[in-house]
């Protein structure tokens, strides 16, 4: 066998492999979202966030006043002090605009919390809303592929996929939340 060939071999079994990978791999298909937000609610209806990690007992917490423009977010525990808002408010963006996957589990027993990594949430996040209503989001362990984390609205509530990008979000660090001077 020649080395042009053995070239023309490899190349024949390259386009096959592109092939099978693009076109018949069924893992590939894109995740459908929903249309609708986890939680429904206006960016200026958020009057407190809370921020719990669970596994390290570390918090924060947020309250949100829009008649002080210029610092509409205050670190309320563990110091009090001015937040960033251009941190606190894309993280409230991006709560907003959560998109979760189809429905994983709409009743989970008490295993299947656990292996989700719900029993106790890497992160769990309390908004409370008009400072009346409150919703509550725990997030758990990453999928099997790592792109999307597991997530439960309050503590006996369904619970979906999301992607994973938003963990990076929370951070149990208190600078990353104070407003740089």
């Amino acid at each position: 066998m020649t080395f042009k060939t053995t070239l023309g071999l490899f190349g024949v079994l390259l386009v096959l492999g592109l092939y099978v990978y693009f076109a018949e791999n069924p893992y590939r298909e894109e995740v459908k979202t929903d249309e609708k937000p986890l939680i429904s609610f206006e960016a200026s209806e958020v009057t407190r966030l809370d921020l719990d990690w669970p596994p390290t007992g570390d918090a924060v917490s947020f309250t949100h006043d829009a008649s002080h423009p210029d610092t509409p977010w205050r670190m309320a525990s563990p110091i009090e002090d001015i937040a960033n808002k251009d941190t606190l408010s894309d993280l409230v963006r991006r709560l907003q605009q959560m998109k979760p996957a189809p429905l994983v589990e709409a009743q989970p027993k008490t295993e299947e919390v656990a292996s989700f990594g719900l029993s106790q949430p890497e992160v769990s996040v309390r908004l409370t809303l008009k400072q009346t209503d409150t919703e509550i989001v725990h997030f758990g362990a990453n999928n099997f592929s790592g792109t999307q984390t597991y997530v439960r609205l309050g503590d006996a509530g369904a619970v979906y996929l999301v992607p994973s990008d938003i963990k990076r979000l929370f951070n149990p660090q208190v600078s990353v939340w104070l407003q740089k001077r």
